[in-house]
């Protein structure tokens, strides 16, 4: 059994993900209201001279990073490698890491085309009210 990541794991390992997408530490940083020399210290586990401690991607940064990468509020503190919300992973062949370096425009064609092949299945599947019975 693996042991359960930390927040801060979790928010290392998202924030390499938006690093991914935005091509460098510079872009993300504008993108997002953050200091390109603050993303480097969380990537390099620069020692905090206050606490001793490796510093840390504070929630106020994690929501400024969600907000300028279009990401849903309290993506980087959910694990990419495990399904969220408990909903097993829908996709055998995309992996949620893969999904998740996907800009934000390609991940909604693949919902909207998911959603509109499920639409069509529930369509082509609908009964026909039978008579007396009121259609929904």
């Amino acid at each position: 059994m693996t042991a359960m990541k930390s927040v801060a794991e979790i928010r290392l390992i998202n924030l390499e993900i938006l690093l991914k997408e935005a091509g460098t530490a510079d872009a993300l940083a504008e993108r997002c209201g953050l200091s390109p020399v603050y993303i480097s210290q969380i990537r390099s586990r620069a020692i905090d001279r206050k606490t001793g401690k490796p510093r840390n991607l504070g929630a106020q940064a994690a929501r400024k990073l969600e907000e300028g990468m279009e990401r849903p509020s309290g993506w980087m503190d959910r694990d990419s490698g495990a399904a969220s919300d408990n909903a097993p992973w829908p996709f055998k062949a995309l992996s949620p890491e893969r999904y998740a370096l996907l800009p934000e425009r390609v991940q909604g064609l693949i919902e909207g085309r998911a959603l509109a092949i499920a639409e069509e299945w529930e369509q082509s599947n609908r009964k026909s009210p039978t008579p007396g019975e009121v259609a929904a």
